[in-house]
């Protein structure tokens, strides 16, 4: 016995040794007098329930049961609180356990103090309380998902929102919760994350049981524990903002249609204005020439170049609106700025007057443009000669180049990708303007100007120009202070360009031909074709595509050019000469119109053909067709 109780001294839990049968206190160790504060002589009396305490769940009854379902071989483990010899509670873990002693049943109970843990866990679970009402309460949506996208934690905002219960949450995959078109992107975004440690993106949610969707800015952080990696992720709705977005983006388009259709207005009025004056001219000497039975040859000779004159204007007027338009063919070639600005200067010299001083400053290192040279030399001649009405009283010309590379910030603001661009500065000290009048100097036929002495067509037409070639244009002016126009175009950057405006071909020799006219205008063909057969040339005739098929289908010998309108009803001159082409292989085609957008989408001529815009001269379309049919190797007349 000594033995044994030396042993049961040496564990440092209290250790009491029971009767089976009455739950009596046989004996206890040292461990269990100072946890209770008996002493040894004083255990006779006390028996587990009293020692135990007195709360109802843990009477003398029930520890006399869990006693008895120990000796039956049944081991009891249970948490209460147990009572001191002065009345103070701890919190204890009772371990019940069955024994054979000496020949007689006991039960041995082993008392721990666990007051210490249950405060540790009565903290974390105030610590997890706290946590959880913290994450409830952000004002958004938190949630936190393992490498393979399930959720693992969520707040109750995301519970809500989504209409999920905690065990649905559970099995979803956080990306089935995400609209099918933007899940790549929130994907590639997942991805960031684990790669790079954060990401954010903008997406749309699937909220509730149905269809309905919402905008979502969500953000997250990769954080790896335990070697595991997780995202946390935070979500804020942006559903309002977005649709305020979207409503703004309606009204500015509602705007910009109403712009369009007042400056659609403007075109309209302008047009008419303009060629109602020169039909005006041409009607009228036209019926005066017929009024006039036998004309006097110098009257007759002077009205016709008043007819011509008049003529030659419209078609300026009809350039300047397809510039305006950007739907003109444009003969693009490498061109150095500072040669183009040097020829305008020139030109200008002449026009500007010798009451205005003309500075020049072009940088040698400028280098090249893609461009149509007379484009170039239009858009030139347009800002000079709007900075000299801006200049009644004489003033300073100031045109400057320069090579510039544009940061991606300094890009964005001009609408234009960043790269090396020349710029192309025109300055002046003029009158300046006003607000209200620089917010619509580009838009056509706007002008300050008082009535004849300007159509409202030049400045806009520089911006079609600039616009065409992927540049862009912008003004700063001031009342009083004159206007500057900066002009960005990309710089053409080859090895093999040339390092000035192509020289003007040489002298074409006079050769002739078999030339298909295809023209659905009767007026116009029968001019073509008057003036091609004056020429030398073998001219067939067809009013629309299918007529020409046809002629092409019976004409035995070679066609060596098809001269076809690009605008006809059916077939269009392209799509024509794609089907003449396997019936007449060794023809050369030469695209004819006044309005080009169906032969190119950006208005740069297709390499395959040759085209030549209306109105034409007799000497223009002779030339065109000579110079055509000898690099075939015609025969020379």
């Amino acid at each position: 016995m000594d033995r044994s109780r030396t042993v049961l001294d040496c564990i440092e839990d209290a250790v009491f040794v029971h009767d089976a049968a009455t739950g009596a206190i046989l004996e206890v160790n040292a461990a269990a007098e100072r946890m209770f504060g008996y002493a040894a002589e004083e255990w006779g009396g006390v028996d587990v329930a009293t020692g135990s305490g007195d709360e109802p769940a843990y009477s003398e009854a029930e520890a006399l049961r869990l006693i008895r379902a120990a000796a039956a071989g049944a081991p009891q483990l249970v948490e209460w609180h147990s009572r001191r010899r002065d009345g103070t509670l701890f919190w204890s873990e009772v371990n019940l356990r069955g024994a054979r002693v000496d020949g007689a049943e006991r039960v041995l109970v082993v008392v721990r103090d666990i007051t210490e843990r249950k405060r540790a866990e009565e903290s974390l679970r105030r610590e997890q309380a706290f946590t959880e009402r913290v994450v409830d309460a952000i004002p958004g949506i938190f949630f936190v998902f393992d490498r393979d996208g399930r959720y693992v934690r969520w707040n109750k905002a995301h519970e809500m929102l989504f209409g999920m219960s905690k065990g649905r949450i559970l099995d979803t995959e956080a990306l089935s919760r995400i609209h099918p078109e933007d899940r790549a992107r929130v994907a590639a975004t997942i991805r960031q994350i684990h790669e790079t440690g954060a990401g954010e993106v903008e997406a749309r949610g699937l909220v509730g049981p149905g269809p309905e969707t919402r905008h979502f800015y969500l953000t997250g952080r990769r954080l790896d524990i335990d070697g595991a990696p997780y995202v946390i992720g935070f979500g804020i709705d942006i559903t309002a903002r977005c649709d305020a977005e979207a409503a703004k983006a309606r009204l500015e388009e509602q705007l910009l249609r109403a712009q369009r259709l007042e400056s659609l207005g403007r075109l309209a009025g302008g047009i008419a204005h303009d060629f109602n004056n020169l039909l005006t001219v041409i009607n009228g000497y036209c019926d005066l020439l017929l009024l006039d039975g036998e004309p006097d040859p110098a009257a007759l000779h002077r009205d016709l170049a008043l007819v011509r004159q008049a003529g030659e204007r419209a078609a300026a007027l009809t350039q300047q609106l397809l510039a305006f338009s950007r739907k003109q063919v444009a003969q693009l070639q490498p061109i150095a700025i500072e040669a183009a600005v040097s020829e305008v200067v020139e030109l200008s010299r002449r026009v500007i007057g010798e009451n205005i001083e003309l500075i020049v400053e072009t940088d040698p290192d400028s280098g090249q443009v893609l461009a149509d040279l007379a484009q170039l030399h239009q858009m030139l001649m347009n800002l000079v000669i709007n900075a000299r009405d801006a200049m009644p009283g004489g003033g300073t010309l100031s045109i400057r180049t320069r090579a510039v590379n544009l940061a991606p910030e300094g890009a964005a603001q001009l609408d234009l990708v960043p790269g090396d661009y020349v710029r192309l500065t025109v300055a002046d000290s003029g009158s300046g303007m006003a607000e209200h009048v620089r917010q619509h100097v580009f838009d056509p036929f706007f002008t300050t100007k008082p009535a004849g002495q300007g159509t409202g067509l030049g400045l806009s037409t520089v911006y079609g120009i600039v616009r065409s070639l992927h540049g862009a244009i912008a003004v700063e002016s001031r009342l009083g202070a004159g206007s500057v126009f900066e002009i960005h175009l990309p710089r053409f950057c080859s090895e093999q360009a040339a390092a000035a405006p192509a020289p003007a071909p040489a002298a074409v020799v006079r050769v002739a031909g078999t030339i298909l006219v295809v023209e659905d205008e009767l007026a116009v063909r029968q001019f073509a074709v008057e003036v091609l057969t004056t020429a030398g040339h073998q001219v067939l005739q067809a009013a629309n595509a299918e007529e020409a098929l046809l002629v092409a289908a019976h004409y035995s010998l070679p066609i060596h050019l098809l001269l076809t309108d690009m605008v006809m009803p059916g077939l269009n001159g392209r799509e024509l000469a794609g089907r003449i082409g396997p019936l007449h292989p060794e023809a050369r085609i030469l695209l004819v119109s006044g309005y080009s957008e169906i032969l190119t989408g950006d208005g740069a001529l297709d390499a395959d053909f040759h085209y030549l815009q209306k109105p034409y001269t007799p000497e223009t379309l002779t030339r065109t067709v000579e110079r055509i049919l000898d690099a075939t190797g015609q025969v020379t007349c």
